[in-house]
């Protein structure tokens, strides 16, 4: 039956194309804008007609109006018709799928939809010197993890924790906060017997950075990190060693790493 409702209402958007714009879009923030819904992905909207964007990631959505069938997306986060069906209407819009405005939609679908990613760089998320790995549980949210190796020390270290990308979902530049555990930083310690050893510390930090996408594709990252170390635990050995103090450690680190994405 559904299939049947839209095939009968194509000539109607066929018509209706040549008409201003035709479709409404309203925002989970309260915006609504009006705009020609030109292809729905597993992830976003693409659209012709407003100013300031032409696509918008599902998660930004509350509620989708096509003009021939009202309400398509509900503030719930489901179509109330396949996917697939709205699509085909879509396309036989007059908008030429050859034409600039969908080729640039279409590169900026594949541009930035990324699953996971991994890298390699100096800083705390790569535990000091090594890799760190990156899954993407939505547009925002990351998982991420690293192992690497401390310099003068023979020992490993590592961070696990999240991401939260706070701007630039769609765009080549991307503003993130992340919260990490695991090792902090190395410090000097001295045994009573004057002999000098190094110790790990281990904790939570926190802190903005930013990563910049690069290639005709946005495959390939550079990204910079800046943590605020919380906590930091270090080796419980008071038997042989003048173990530091929090307060004997710098609290502020910064990273720096190349990225893949995929």
């Amino acid at each position: 039956m559904e299939k049947v409702l839209l095939l009968l209402i194509t000539p109607i958007i066929i018509y209706a194309q040549t008409t201003s714009y035709i479709d409404t879009v309203t925002l989970k923030t309260g915006k609504t804008f009006s705009c020609n819904l030109i292809q729905i992905t597993d992830r976003l909207i693409l659209f012709d007609g407003n100013e300031e964007s032409n696509g918008a990631p599902l998660s930004s959505i509350n509620k989708i109006y096509l003009k021939e069938l009202g309400l398509i997306f509900t503030e719930n986060g489901a179509f109330k018709f396949n996917k697939d069906s709205l699509n085909i209407l879509l396309q036989k819009r007059s908008i030429n799928k050859d034409s600039k405005i969908w080729k640039s939609y279409y590169k900026k679908e594949s541009n930035f939809v990324h699953r996971a990613s991994i890298g390699f760089g100096l800083g705390i998320p790569y535990g000091m010197i090594g890799i760190n790995t990156n899954l993407y549980l939505t547009d925002r949210l990351i998982i991420t993890g690293g192992i690497g190796s401390i310099p003068e020390v023979d020992d490993r270290g590592y961070n696990i924790g999240l991401k939260l990308i706070l701007s630039g979902v769609n765009n080549a530049y991307r503003t993130k906060l992340s919260v990490l555990y695991g090792t902090n930083a190395m410090v000097v310690s001295i045994k009573y017997t004057n002999e000098t050893v190094h110790e790990i510390g281990k904790g939570l930090k926190i802190g903005p950075g930013f990563q910049y996408l690069l290639g005709e594709k946005k495959t390939f990252g550079i990204d910079v990190d800046s943590f605020y170390i919380v906590t930091s635990k270090f080796n419980e050995n008071s038997d042989s060693l003048t173990n530091p103090e929090d307060d004997d450690i710098g609290r502020i680190a910064f990273s720096i790493g190349l990225s893949f994405l995929f």
